[in-house]
């Protein structure tokens, strides 16, 4: 999986939560392509290991070469677990899963321990 030692003190224009995903992952990479520096974090490990390997971990047609593009150009940069690097970003995009629909169900307390760990922390940046 690539490494954040090649991040350290970097910013990043934005950080995708669920960015392994059917929305995420396209939309990272397309920013990433474009020029902007993305950070990628998701819980599932699997998926992101295959991202990491310059796979999609489903079918989208034409993205493994804009991928892997993306991953050679230091642009797109993958975070498990989540790290203090996401910090490093003003923007944070949230892509809640599929799932959330169809189950009629949200995963707040994912929402929530992302919030504490990226909102709570920008906000005490800012009153510093």
């Amino acid at each position: 999986m690539p490494t954040l030692s090649t991040a350290e003190g970097a910013s990043f224009d934005l950080c995708v939560v669920g960015g392994a995903g059917h929305v995420g992952l396209p939309l990272s990479i397309l920013f990433a392509v474009k020029g902007l520096r993305i950070i990628i974090y998701d819980i599932d490990v699997a998926a992101i290991q295959t991202i990491a390997a310059g796979k999609m971990p489903f079918l989208e047609r034409g993205a493994e070469p804009l991928l892997r593009e993306a991953l050679h150009s230091g642009r797109l940069i993958l975070v498990l677990p989540l790290d203090d690097v996401i910090l490093r970003s003003d923007i944070l995009i949230l892509c809640t899963p599929h799932q959330v629909y169809r189950e009629l169900t949200f995963p707040g307390k994912v929402v929530v321990d992302i919030w504490n760990f990226w909102g709570g922390r920008q906000a005490r940046r800012a009153a510093a």
